[in-house]
């Protein structure tokens, strides 16, 4: 069999055409798997001198919890679609906005500071 000068004939030329239809075909199904969860972040302020604060809970209901850091900030991943409240708590303090509400999170929501 004779080859053409793209080795569409050749051994060679057939193996590099599989592989390429196998990586096409894993990039495909592991596209979804690449998704990242949406986050919520923000952060927590005392007032009224809104100096950050640092330790502070914040409690996503189905999630889990997280604290904030050491300048007032805080991040939690969750699901995506994800619907529910987030509650910052923190002893001897209480939040005039204590809960907020989110329904179907599909992407990062920044600034949800307290």
């Amino acid at each position: 069999m004779q080859e053409d000068f793209r080795g569409r004939n050749s051994t060679e030329g057939k193996r590099r055409r599989a592989l390429l239809r196998v990586l096409l075909a894993s990039l495909f199904l592991t596209s979804g798997a690449l998704a990242q969860n949406p986050k919520i972040s923000g952060v927590v302020f005392f007032y009224p001198s809104k100096v950050k604060m640092a330790n502070v809970k914040l409690t996503f209901s189905g999630v889990g919890d997280t604290y904030t850091n050491d300048v007032g900030f805080y991040q939690m991943e969750v699901p995506s679609s994800w619907s529910g409240t987030l509650t910052p708590s923190c002893a001897g303090y209480d939040f005039e906005d204590s809960t907020r509400t989110f329904t179907n999170v599909s992407s990062d929501i920044q600034f949800q500071d307290f």
